[in-house]
């Protein structure tokens, strides 16, 4: 199975909102690994999956007002 690998820059500052995002992505089987730089100033969420199209990626986070933006 292919991994596709997407960058996106969000919206996550407060400590509910990285524990949502952790709820979210680790209780799915089609991501294999996550991680959010709080560090950077996007806020950079890098996201390892076997979904191919970014929209998946973004419909899995969009209902719980995780907003993001692919980086290039």
């Amino acid at each position: 199975m292919d991994t596709n690998v997407f960058v996106f820059k969000t919206n996550i500052n407060t400590l509910e909102q990285i524990e949502r995002t952790e709820i979210i992505l680790s209780g799915r089987s089609d991501i294999k690994k996550w991680n959010i730089d709080l560090e950077d100033c996007d806020k950079v969420l890098r996201i390892e999956t076997s979904k191919k199209e970014i929209e998946s990626v973004l419909g899995i986070l969009m209902p719980y007002q995780i907003y993001c933006e692919e980086l290039e």
